[in-house]
């Protein structure tokens, strides 16, 4: 028996004359071998026991002509491809960028420019900043990718293969999800969430924010980890400023840190069993409180200094963007501009790392001076 033209009610699709079919001696269902092998059993074992039996057309001589799936041209290599594909299965090239089927997105919008009585407005691509931690944007029609964007950076991004373009004042376009005209501070935002990378749309919006007159911009991972921020985003000066003034502050706090010490190592005879004379029980008080005053200024000091950081750090960290960021898109080739972005942009966790250990042991030296 030939079941050409049903559809598997395991997957959807219809059966063709090379597909594997099983059929249940049950209730004769027919389906995909993949189907069944996915639960080990029929994909209509819960109607079994309501005597259900498949209705279909059973086709012993001339099959039904299989239903036409539509098919989507691959950007590479132009190996048509059925709509949904996530990967030419040609060149293997990815269709799918930040979790949209781009290639299939381009498909629609080519059908509705053709349809002459269309009334559904352009595909407009995802990469806008909506709402939640780091979207405090709302989308507008300027700041959302047309369908042309989203080609261009599918060809431009996905398959590395496109010219990158130059606009009228010779600046590098080098791809990404904003369209050309959008910037911040002179410079192309697409050019700016390259330089950036990781958390590269929550800066961006922040950035926005201060160029439209924010005053204030406070950044929590600053305020947290101090100077390592500073080095994991390649802010270097700012970084090593930062560092000497922790250390430093460390350094004129630690005689006090061991008085306090000292301090409370006079408790050990009393904690022991033992007896403390008054004078002794004077001298500890009085060596405690003196230790004690600084000690609390230091921390005070300390708090109000990390705050610093913390607010310091995205106005610092967008005079570094847009300056290296302005530098890669008036570079002469794609190349070039990646190169010196890879170089002064991104994030750098072995820095930070290493910024860590230095100062540890930087401070273990002092430590042992003293």
């Amino acid at each position: 028996m030939k079941y050409t033209g049903n559809i598997c009610k395991g997957c959807g699709e219809a059966f063709k004359d090379s597909d594997d079919i099983v059929v249940c001696p049950e209730c004769g269902t027919p389906q995909h071998r993949e189907c069944y092998n996915k639960e080990n059993r029929c994909v209509c074992a819960h109607l079994h026991g309501e005597d259900y039996a498949w209705q279909g057309i059973v086709n012993k001589e001339s099959p039904l002509p299989e239903t036409k799936t539509e098919t989507v041209s691959c950007p590479n290599c132009g190996y048509e491809n059925p709509k949904g594909t996530p990967v030419c299965k040609q060149c293997g090239m990815k269709f799918t960028l930040f979790g949209m089927n781009v290639v299939d997105a381009m498909y629609e919008q080519e059908k509705r420019s053709t349809n002459p009585n269309r009334d559904i407005p352009d595909y407009a691509a995802p990469f806008t900043l909506g709402t939640g931690e780091g979207f405090e944007e709302k989308s507008d029609p300027q700041q959302t990718p047309t369908a042309d964007g989203v080609q261009q950076l599918l060809t431009d991004v996905l398959t590395g293969n496109a010219q990158s373009t130059a606009d009228s004042e010779g600046r590098l376009n080098l791809g990404g999800p904003f369209p050309a005209t959008d910037e911040i501070d002179g410079v192309m935002t697409n050019t700016v969430g390259n330089f950036i990378g990781s958390n590269g749309m929550s800066y961006i919006s922040k950035f926005k924010k201060m160029q439209r007159g924010k005053k204030l911009s406070f950044n929590f991972a600053a305020f947290f980890l101090g100077p390592y921020w500073y080095f994991y985003r390649k802010l270097y000066k700012a970084g090593i400023v930062i560092m000497t003034v922790s250390l430093a502050m460390s350094i004129i706090v630690t005689p006090f840190a061991y008085d306090m010490l000292e301090a409370y190592e006079m408790l050990l005879p009393m904690l022991e069993g033992g007896t403390m004379t008054e004078a002794q029980l004077a001298e500890f008080f009085a060596q405690l409180t003196a230790a004690s005053v600084p000690m609390a200024i230091y921390f005070f000091v300390s708090l109000l200094f990390q705050l610093v950081c913390g607010f310091i750090a995205n106005p610092l960290y967008k005079k570094h963007v847009i300056f290296h960021a302005g530098n890669a898109e008036r570079m002469k080739t794609k190349a070039e501009a990646m190169g010196y972005i890879v170089k002064h942009g991104g994030a750098s966790i072995l820095i930070a790392a290493a910024a860590y250990f230095a100062n540890q042991l930087l401070a273990m030296v002092v430590s042992s001076m003293l």
